[in-house]
């Protein structure tokens, strides 16, 4: 707590604009014990004539879960923007993908997997250089990631631990960790139909990571390299907005099969029933696999052959009250997810939050994301 109050004076004694939300979460697991939870998250903005300068601190503290502690530097970076582009360089962390459940080309950054697996906001920030160029309906940005960061997981006496084995905490790159990856990414939009499109070539270190079985009792996390093409698009008709993410990846390693995935989805939206409004979600996700090398070695292919559908229903009302709820289903091993959340704002930048996560999961492999349990949290933010 300290440290919140150690950033917030400093940003105030140098004029900076900022924002901050304090958490305070309780939370109930039906498998382990019960935690306090405590998570600070800030951003920063700086602004002159001639440049920008970004940042975003998190500060997160469990009263039982040591790796659940720590302070970090999210985002620090200098922006420069010019007539028709804009430069940055720093660490970032950028936000590729249409979907809701899942982001099959949001691939830049690293998730956060120690703060909490089932937010896909929760990233690692990483050190990059990019420079994005305007058009009347088009853009290209390039850019260089530069360094590759190792993915921390928890403890395994801690809620999550998402493997069967011990789990070597130190990683392994095919090339140095300060190799760049490279990606060119052309946006545009359609008229006609009204669109956004998004095609994205990368040349790097892949997104997903190989857990290689180490002397038959150790897992032991692989970085490798791909070469990779990603499309993201969303689709909007009357109101419904239809929604794509696909990926093929040409493995540069013979750690794991070249492969492909692809996601589609569909939102609906209607409005003004008695006063509320109500949004369905549907989307589909899919991998694919085009050789015999190894296969299913990251986590997040829980993505498999999978169905999602989910229901948002906003109340209007002074307090901007919502209600979530969506179920997460495996075609082929008949694991599902399901998530409900509330979100109701008690007064001017207080908001109370309750979410209920319970998942069934079948798995039996050295990669067992989280068995069966249930999970209860309320938690209550200030944002000043």
């Amino acid at each position: 707590m300290r440290l919140i109050l150690v950033v917030l004076f400093c940003i105030n004694l140098y004029a900076i604009e900022q924002k901050t939300n304090l958490s305070y979460k309780y939370i109930f697991y039906d498998s382990f014990k019960n935690e306090n939870l405590i998570n600070a998250d800030t951003r920063v903005e700086y602004s002159n004539d001639k440049f920008d300068i970004n940042g975003n601190f998190e500060y997160l503290y469990s009263l039982r879960y040591d790796r659940k502690r720590y302070f970090d530097i999210n985002e620090l970076y200098f922006l420069k923007q010019f007539s028709n582009s804009t430069f940055t360089i720093g660490k970032q962390i950028k936000y590729w993908g249409e979907l809701e459940a899942y982001n099959i080309t949001d691939i830049f950054n690293k998730k956060k997997y120690i703060s909490d697996p089932f937010d896909k906001d929760k990233k690692i920030g990483s050190y990059s250089i990019t420079d994005t160029f305007y058009f009347d309906d088009s853009s290209f940005e390039f850019g260089a990631k530069l360094y590759e960061e190792n993915i921390k997981y928890p403890n395994n006496n801690d809620p999550y631990y998402p493997f069967a084995l011990n789990y070597e905490k130190s990683f392994k790159t095919t090339h140095s960790k300060y190799t760049p990856s490279l990606y060119l990414k052309y946006g545009f939009t359609t008229e006609s139909i009204e669109s956004e499109n998004k095609i994205i070539l990368w040349h790097g270190y892949d997104s997903k990571r190989a857990i290689v079985l180490k002397d038959n009792k150790t897992l032991k996390q692989e970085a490798y390299i791909a070469s990779k093409l990603l499309y993201l698009s969303n689709i909007i008709y009357d109101d419904y907005i239809f929604k794509i993410e696909g990926s093929i990846s040409d493995v540069k390693t013979d750690i794991v099969s070249d492969y492909a995935q692809l996601s589609f989805g569909v939102e609906k939206s209607i409005y003004d029933i008695k006063g509320n409004d109500l949004t369905f979600y549907l989307e589909y996700y899919k991998y694919k696999y085009f050789n015999n090398l190894q296969k299913n070695i990251d986590i997040s292919e829980v993505y498999n052959d999978d169905l999602f559908f989910a229901i948002k229903l906003n109340f209007n009302n002074i307090s901007s009250t919502e209600l979530k709820s969506g179920i997460l289903y495996d075609r082929q091993s008949n694991e599902q997810v399901f998530k409900c959340e509330f979100k109701s704002r008690i007064k001017d930048g207080l908001v109370f939050k309750a979410e209920l996560l319970n998942f069934d999961s079948k798995a039996n492999s050295v990669l067992t994301p989280f068995g069966n349990d249930t999970r209860v949290t309320l938690g209550l933010t200030y944002s000043f």
